[in-house]
């Protein structure tokens, strides 16, 4: 929750700082309203996601049968590797990055601003959904059917919501967004395809290692994967810039204002 209240602020700090005068111009246009419409629209579900899930109980008897299991998900219960769950830890905080790396290779220092908005709204968006997704689905992880199997009862509250991956979710929502506002800022660069497969390689590895630590099923990484992509695209494709884009927005010291062109 304290990360979320962070991603607000920064997002909020970054949009009271950006100097968006040139944005006719750039790849992506931001309007003062729509973002204050997202970033608060994110926030809410962050905020009611949290709530809801803080307010759950842990199960004082869980009476969890693998055989109980969608079919091909059953084999994740015989997973279990503190390496690969370190791994995976590792891998989502690359991909978290890989948006500011991103820009910082294309060299275009009076972007990071716009893009660490653009970011902030999706990460919102993503993290939102994944924690009103935990508060509402009751499903044990896979080692929560080791643990009851072994009587170590009641289960802590974190291991009966496992769907769906919030590391999943995290990577692939990084990975997407980066591939997507570099290829629009930059579509000759040779960087385009790296950014891409470097990025969707290090989000698969992380979804996969989230299975072989124990930590998560199949498919809580394929639904926190497609969470993920949907919003990590959603939030550049609603701030696309076109050629006949007449308002621009501005921002100088604490002033706001509108300025149009015609």
């Amino acid at each position: 929750m304290n990360g979320c209240i962070f991603t607000l602020f920064l997002g909020i700090a970054l949009f009271l700082s950006a100097n968006l005068e040139a944005q006719r111009k750039s790849a992506f246009f931001l309007r003062e309203t729509r973002e204050v419409l997202l970033l608060a629209g994110g926030t809410s579900l962050v905020v009611g996601g949290a709530y809801f899930y803080s307010n759950l109980h842990p199960s004082e008897e869980a009476h969890l049968n693998r055989q109980d299991i969608f079919a091909p998900d059953r084999f994740a219960v015989d997973c279990s590797n503190r390496g690969t769950a370190a791994a995976s830890d590792m891998g989502v905080a690359m991909c978290i990055g890989l948006p500011l790396l991103a820009t910082m290779c294309a060299g275009d220092w009076q972007s990071v601003n716009q893009d660490m908005i653009l970011y902030v709204e999706s990460v919102l968006l993503m993290q939102g959904m994944t924690l009103l997704s935990k508060a509402v689905f009751y499903r044990p992880r896979p080692y929560a059917y080791r643990l009851a199997e072994l009587s170590r009862l009641p289960l802590p509250k974190r291991a009966e919501h496992s769907f769906f991956s919030n590391h999943a979710a995290a990577a692939f929502n990084g990975a997407v967004f980066a591939g997507t506002v570099f290829q629009r800022r930059y579509p000759e660069s040779p960087w385009v395809k790296p950014i891409w497969i470097g990025g969707m390689t290090v989000a698969t590895l992380t979804a996969i290692f989230r299975v072989t630590s124990g930590n998560h099923f199949p498919t809580d990484i394929v639904a926190g994967a497609l969470v993920g992509s949907l919003t990590g695209w959603l939030i550049p494709y609603l701030h696309r810039s076109f050629p006949e884009e007449k308002g621009t927005a501005w921002i100088v010291g604490t002033g706001i204002g509108i300025a149009y062109h015609f």
